[in-house]
């Protein structure tokens, strides 16, 4: 499923051990597997923006972007077992396994095998749902472990305040009989490889279901408030046409961003409207996207049209490119010469480099084979250092 659009309908896994729960929703294929009702993966964004369910109820479902589609593809090879080609994205994949075995090895006493990938579960009280990419269960102990991967690059809620995983940890004490601890847990591959699974204990049960009943009845209240933020706002399909989104941009003023101004501001309010400009790119790339698609099929957007594309070449084939060229001036088109044109794309070469490495009978993963190959090119090239990105501090536990 697209785990990055988060409340969009998605379809039921079909696989048995997807239907190990107790209380699962059997539907077809087209139905909107969530019954209308939040799931799990949404709970973050109902909590900071309770407004948001609602916005998103009046919106259609969006389309796939390049990172959302990468998602669904890499929980999908997480399902089947079925590794991507791709040698980055492969030793992702066998990072998120390797981890969620010794995990459960760890904390389940020896448990091994995985109780059910993408299994749709029901609270008791069918408030919401939730599909937890995957459960291990002891049932001689009652003890479970749930891992959740995050295939994309940026900052996720910590599981320590990650109202997904409480959510998905309230699921496993209404499906799975005799719980007694649940260990949570975030796989993020490509941006933290030192995961930090939390521990619910049974005990806790009735403040989990309290604390997202709560969050729940806040979203299904007639007016419920629209908060936005550059969290709650990332992957919600309302973006384009929030009204607080809309108001909170107008309000601001750009002349209040002088240098007098700004070293007037507290590091709080330079805070704040670091997170209104974030917020502002991402409305302004969804609005433009957005009108570009009614453009394209045709619906009018009033003083707007589609400029004339522009052609531009491109060689596919530098191989055939340098032939054809040394053929014609073999004494001046010389391998040198033409080489000096050409940009190399060291990422593609990390590919190659990999299998071939691997076929060469080395024991090596995708990370070890791209030091190799820097090591192998360091006479080759330079590094070239970026202007450092700006990063939001993790929250310090209590």
């Amino acid at each position: 499923m697209n785990k990055n659009e988060e409340n969009a309908p998605a379809a039921e896994s079909s696989t048995p051990e997807a239907q190990a729960g107790n209380i699962l929703l059997t539907v077809s294929k087209t139905e909107d597997v969530r019954g209308g009702k939040p799931s799990a993966s949404g709970m973050q964004r109902l909590a900071l923006c309770p407004g948001s369910w609602q916005a998103e109820a009046k919106c259609p479902p969006s389309g796939d972007s390049a990172d959302s589609a990468m998602g669904t593809r890499l929980h999908k090879c997480m399902e089947t077992g079925e590794m991507p080609e791709d040698a980055e994205e492969r030793e992702a994949c066998e990072w998120c396994m390797a981890m969620e075995i010794e995990f459960a090895k760890t904390l389940l006493d020896g448990v091994e095998t995985a109780h059910c990938r993408e299994a749709r579960w029901w609270d008791k009280e069918r408030k919401f749902s939730g599909q937890a990419d995957v459960v291990y269960y002891n049932a001689e102990t009652g003890d479970v472990l749930i891992c959740d991967y995050k295939f994309g690059r940026g900052e996720v809620a910590p599981t320590a305040h990650n109202h997904q995983l409480a959510a998905l940890a309230l699921l496993a004490v209404d499906n799975l009989p005799s719980v007694r601890k649940i260990y949570v847990c975030i796989l993020q591959p490509f941006a933290s490889r030192h995961p930090e699974p939390r521990l619910w204990d049974a005990s806790q049960a009735d403040a989990l279901r309290n604390g997202i009943y709560g969050i729940i009845a806040d979203a299904e209240t007639p007016q419920a408030p629209l908060t936005p933020g550059e969290k709650q706002c990332k992957y919600c399909r309302a973006l384009a046409t929030c009204p607080a989104v809309s108001l909170q941009l107008r309000t601001a003023s750009v002349d209040d961003i002088t240098e007098a101004n700004w070293t007037a501001l507290t590091p709080a309010q330079k805070l704040q409207a670091y997170d209104l400009a974030t917020l502002a790119k991402r409305w302004a790339a969804r609005v433009e996207e957005l009108v570009k698609t009614d453009l394209k099929a045709g619906t009018p957007v009033d003083g707007l049209t589609l400029g004339k594309p522009r052609k531009t070449f491109k060689i596919t084939d530098p191989a055939g490119a340098f032939r054809k060229l040394n053929s014609v001036y073999p004494r001046d088109f010389t391998p040198e010469l033409f080489t000096s044109c050409c940009t190399v794309s060291l990422s593609k070469l990390d590919i190659p480099a990999h299998r071939f490495r691997k076929a060469d009978g080395m024991s090596s993963n995708a990370t070890q084979s791209k030091e190799w190959l820097r090591k192998t090119l360091a006479e080759c090239g330079s590094y070239v250092e970026s202007e450092p990105a700006i990063e939001r501090l993790k929250p310090t536990e209590d």
